[in-house]
């Protein structure tokens, strides 16, 4: 995978080994191992797509074994007091050929005992069993239970797409980050890179998010 750049994973799905049918406490703090199956936290996410501008890379494996991915040129989330809406998509670009987020766009969060999806008929997050940016219009339950399956459209067809081991969702940066957010996190270390240079970053128990030069 590249597009210019280092990438901070935030969802890592690989086949089911850890359930995504969470409740709002878990999706805003993050669970899972970094290196099966995780989501990283929905506050971290919201400080890291808050601090420069973000893109936004989907990729995934089809059932035939086919690698693709979907490129957003822009991705921001609004704070938990907004219910962590999908403030910015930006245009798309790469080879699923799908506009795949784009019924979400705008759309708060949602998880089973938090129910923002504005749909009358049932809680997506519960019937899909998964948190996502649910939309009445496009309950996505790709990204729920035991199921990994979404529809991509491409030259007039639509075919199911598994995530497969290091298929990813991820978010770039296009410059440094600020030295100190407040977060409030399990112990994780990643790496994000700008321009030819990387830094790691430390995610402390301390709540602080620790910029290392």
């Amino acid at each position: 995978m590249d597009n210019g750049g280092g990438w901070t994973v935030f969802q890592r799905r690989t086949g089911g080994s850890t359930s995504f049918f969470r409740n709002w406490a878990a999706y805003k703090n993050g669970f899972g191992d970094i290196n099966v199956d995780f989501w990283l936290g929905n506050e971290k996410l919201y400080y890291l797509t808050n601090q420069k501008y973000y893109s936004l890379r989907f990729d995934v494996t089809t059932s035939n074994r086919d690698s693709k991915y979907a490129l957003y040129s822009e991705f921001r989330i609004m704070s938990e007091s907004h219910n962590y809406r999908l403030d910015r998509l930006g245009s798309h670009s790469g080879t699923t050929g799908t506009r795949f987020p784009d019924n979400n766009k705008g759309k708060d969060f949602s998880t089973y005992d938090e129910d923002n999806d504005g749909c009358d008929k049932y809680n997506c997050a519960l019937r899909h069993r998964g948190g996502w940016w649910h939309s009445d219009s496009w309950c996505n339950y790709c990204h729920g239970g035991d199921n990994h399956c979404d529809q991509f459209h491409y030259t007039g067809a639509s075919s199911c797409y598994t995530f497969a081991p290091v298929k990813t969702l991820m978010v770039t940066t296009t410059g440094p980050m600020d030295r100190t957010s407040s977060l409030t996190t399990m112990p994780l270390r990643y790496n994000v890179h700008r321009d030819e240079n990387s830094a790691d970053l430390n995610v402390m128990t301390s709540n602080v998010l620790e910029y290392l030069v």
